[in-house]
């Protein structure tokens, strides 16, 4: 009888949504037997949960919840994961000190009793440098995770959601407006103010899509958040054109909107990480905060922008003494550059959806 798995997988929403491609490997590799996740339980309504997303691949059999730093909820879960005996733990945590490692490796192999682990050694969430003071290229965290589940396999082509029949009954309402257009998917904002390229130069590159391919029409993806700059976008554009979807759909309503569009324009966001992971190709403006690369999106057909400095490898969430300097050095000009080849390469009528097969 083929034994059970177990994933382990916490973080924030991009850090959920760059598991995917390891997921769907470990899904592959183990087709009869059945999945669970172990996650942290969100700390209030408003935060999404990597089960808010991870039961949308139709892959998991259950899901394991834990409060972090609780005695009980930690006993339940050793508990919980006792009672199904041999079964394989692949230990997908984002970046640990080796402290947390340790620890980690201790609960679950002594109080959970998973004697077959499959862990992940990365240590910092820092920025890594070489001896010279150098910022590293690191891999991307999507392809870490693959590799500790897989070294010499693939996952199976994006996309990796499956969103369902309401979410995608909706998505398609709220863009009947823009029916027919070929559509691209914007994602200006960001919760942290360091990754936000200025509003007004994407405004000047939407003026140019709309302007010199008429046909397009432009979805404003985002959070409540977002929904101010969003609004701007759209009143610039004009609504025959554009639609702000920014704090109006859900992660999973998001998905299924973007399943109607074929390029993504804007920030390193979660954003950007579920336009890659419906199999989206991305025109990515990133900071220079962190390692070159290791946030860059799943697959092999975008272009990500971004420009290295002296200060780069910060890990600020707002720069208020450069001014965001890495982020200024990307002009309107190099971004039209990016986006203007695959604009040229859409058709002139939506003509297909992209879906996960049920």
């Amino acid at each position: 009888m083929p034994r059970d798995v177990f994933i382990f997988r916490i973080g924030h929403l991009g850090d959920t949504l760059v598991s995917l491609p390891a997921v769907h490997r470990v899904a592959e590799l183990h087709r009869n037997s059945r999945l669970w996740l172990i996650t942290n339980a969100p700390s209030h309504a408003s935060i999404v949960s990597a089960w808010d997303v991870l039961k949308h691949t139709r892959l998991f059999h259950d899901v394991l919840f834990y409060q972090a730093g609780n005695f009980w909820h930690l006993a339940r879960l050793a508990a919980q994961c006792r009672r199904v005996p041999h079964a394989r733990l692949y230990y997908l945590s984002p970046a640990r000190t080796e402290a947390q490692l340790r620890r980690d490796r201790m609960f679950f192999r002594w109080a959970c009793g998973f004697k077959d682990i499959a862990a992940v050694e990365r240590t910092t969430r820092h920025s890594v440098r070489a001896a010279d003071g150098s910022l590293l290229i690191l891999p991307r965290e999507c392809d870490r995770l693959l590799r500790t589940v897989d070294a010499t396999g693939a996952p199976p082509p994006a996309p990796y959601l499956a969103p369902p029949a309401a979410a995608t009954q909706r998505a398609a309402h709220l863009l009947q407006g823009l029916r027919g257009r070929p559509l691209i998917a914007l994602g200006p904002g960001s919760k942290m103010p360091a990754k936000k390229w200025f509003l007004d130069r994407y405004l000047e590159v939407c003026r140019r899509i709309v302007a010199r391919h008429p046909t397009v029409g432009l979805v404003v993806f985002g959070g409540s958040e977002d929904r101010a700059d969003a609004d701007r976008l759209v009143a610039a554009i004009g609504s025959e054109r554009s639609i702000n979807l920014a704090g109006v759909t859900d992660i999973i309503e998001s998905a299924a909107a973007m399943a109607h569009c074929s390029l993504y324009l804007g920030n390193d966001t979660g954003t950007m990480h579920l336009a890659a992971i419906m199999g989206m190709p991305c025109v990515a403006v990133f900071t220079s905060r962190d390692n070159r690369d290791t946030w860059a999106p799943w697959g092999e057909s975008h272009v990500v922008l971004r420009k290295d400095l002296a200060c780069s490898g910060c890990m600020l969430e707002r720069c208020e003494r450069e001014k965001m300097r890495c982020l200024d050095l990307i002009s309107v000009d190099e971004v039209w550059a990016a986006v203007e080849p695959r604009l040229a390469e859409l058709p002139p009528l939506a003509t297909h959806l992209r879906v996960l097969p049920s």
